[in-house]
């Protein structure tokens, strides 16, 4: 009987507190399914309004028109493109018609062909001077050899894109008094630069551009100088291509000598084109002998009153007792 009355009580305690479990569980799950979730809801909730928060701060700083400006300015640094390099070369080789490709090989001769500046040479004299104008001091030089397509030929000299003694856009042309017809084949170009514009008309001054050349490659012919001119501008060359203004008349003139058959003027189909700062000669390789002649660059100027302090020149390379510069064989072909 005792054995019952305790199974009965032990009985009653387990159902108990089975029946409290259970209402906790009913009110855990059933009323709240799962805290955790609410809980879990709520960081959510939080974690939003955090991002509305970083929002507006973006949408306040894009609002600040400094901000703006400057990103702007970061972003234009990066995307634009490297500013081009200038070439004073440039507008005679736009006019020409050369391809990017050709004129960065002329811009790599022009740039190995820098000229010191501001270093004059008085006369023919032996004197140096470190002052003068700057239509004659040598900045830079450069010399090519073309080829040309029998198009592009008639194109360029049969008085088309350089028509003789005639005003370009941006410069003239010069050629001899009698010029004979450019025949096709290949022309050798020399370029150069001086330190100032050439003035189309000055009447103050007679100004002197050449190229001299050792046109047979023979030393034994070229014109020597006099003494006490030792700097003769022209000494150890044999052909001249003398670009000269003169304000008595108020024209250029292009002149062409032959110092080995004394033949003055030579006929020659060379026109030299000024343009600004630039000075260009187109010669004919048929004028010389020699594939790639010696050269030497030439400026000289003087006041019309020929006062003793009115002379100024310059010459390719320290002064005319250098050798001669020679060209690159190197070919640049037109089409």
């Amino acid at each position: 009987m005792k054995n019952r009355v305790l199974i009965t009580i032990v009985l009653f305690a387990f159902l108990f507190s089975s029946a409290c479990l259970l209402a906790n569980w009913y009110d855990s799950f059933i009323k709240d399914p799962d805290p955790w979730i609410s809980r879990l809801k709520e960081d959510q909730e939080d974690i939003e309004e955090d991002k509305e928060h970083l929002v507006g701060v973006d949408d306040e700083v894009a609002e600040d028109p400094h901000k703006d400006a400057e990103t702007d300015d970061i972003a234009e640094e990066e995307e634009a493109p490297p500013p081009k390099k200038y070439n004073p070369l440039d507008p005679i080789m736009a006019y020409h018609g050369f391809t990017e490709g050709q004129k960065s090989i002329i811009k790599h001769m022009y740039e190995n062909g820098t000229d010191r500046h501001r270093d004059y040479i008085k006369m023919i004299s032996y004197e140096a001077m470190y002052d003068g104008l700057g239509e004659v001091d040598l900045r830079g030089i450069a010399k090519v050899l073309t080829r040309y397509n029998r198009e592009e030929y008639l194109k360029k000299f049969g008085n088309t894109l350089f028509p003789c003694d005639t005003e370009i856009p941006g410069g003239f042309v010069v050629c001899t008094d009698d010029p004979i017809p450019f025949e096709p084949g290949d022309v050798h170009l020399f370029m150069f630069t001086v330190g100032g514009d050439i003035p189309v008309a000055n009447p103050d001054y007679y100004y002197t551009y050449s190229v001299v050349l050792d046109a047979d490659g023979d030393p034994s012919n070229n014109f020597e100088f006099t003494p006490p001119n030792d700097w003769d501008y022209y000494q150890d060359t044999d052909r001249w291509y003398i670009l000269d203004w003169k304000p008595d008349s108020g024209d250029w003139t292009l002149n062409v000598m032959d110092v080995v058959q004394n033949i003055y003027p030579y006929p020659s189909a060379a026109r030299a084109v000024v343009m600004g700062d630039v000075v260009a000669f187109f010669i004919p390789a048929t004028e010389f002998i020699v594939e790639n002649p010696g050269y030497r660059i030439t400026t000289f100027a003087q006041d019309v009153n020929f006062s003793p302090d009115g002379f100024f020149g310059d010459v390719s390379g320290a002064d005319p007792t250098e050798p001669l510069w020679v060209g690159s064989p190197e070919i640049i072909v037109v089409e």
